[in-house]
């Protein structure tokens, strides 16, 4: 094995090693004793050996937010009757972080007016939270400050990042 992979095969990879060998003898166990010769036994092709993980993390599960109302993930769904003449056809849907405990407020339009009249409803029920996250819309980003709670919007075009709001409108 080490004349065929060392001295005359030149670190070639296992499946050579076991060509070449196969030309003058066999044996049953010829590919995984090829296969141990060449990844577990020779040091310089160990050293040479590609490198297919780049450093991994481990993953861990997002952690949840330990004071109930404290953290808010919120978006907007609609419209839901669009070819029925109803006044609320949009709907503002809410949802805690930590209890999971899920809000749907009625809007008429998608304006940040509305959205924020909504939003003082569920606070009055609730209190205000320390952050909401949300999307990058426009009704949301424009008068959260003023309420008193810190916007953390997604990155645009990846909803993974609140996927626990996409589960619950269904998206």
């Amino acid at each position: 094995m080490k004349i065929a992979h060392q001295t005359f095969g030149g670190h070639l990879a296992a499946k050579n090693t076991k060509e070449r060998i196969k030309l003058s003898f066999t044996w049953p166990t010829i590919a995984t004793d090829g296969q141990k010769a060449c990844e577990k036994i020779c040091h310089q092709c160990q050293k040479r050996k590609r490198i297919t993980v780049y450093n991994r993390v481990p993953i861990h599960p997002i952690p949840r937010d330990e004071v109930p109302f404290d953290c808010l993930v919120m978006d907007c769904v609609g419209p839901i009757f669009s070819n029925q003449k109803v006044a609320f056809i949009y709907a503002l849907v809410l949802c805690d972080s930590n209890t999971r405990y899920p809000f749907a407020i009625p809007l008429r339009s998608l304006s940040a007016k509305n959205v924020c009249q909504a939003l003082i409803q569920v606070f009055q029920m609730t209190g205000i939270p320390s952050t909401i996250r949300s999307d990058c819309g426009s009704n949301f980003a424009s008068q959260l400050k003023y309420l008193g709670c810190s916007p953390n919007f997604n990155v645009p075009g990846r909803l993974q990042q609140t996927g626990l709001r996409e589960r619950l409108i269904g998206t």
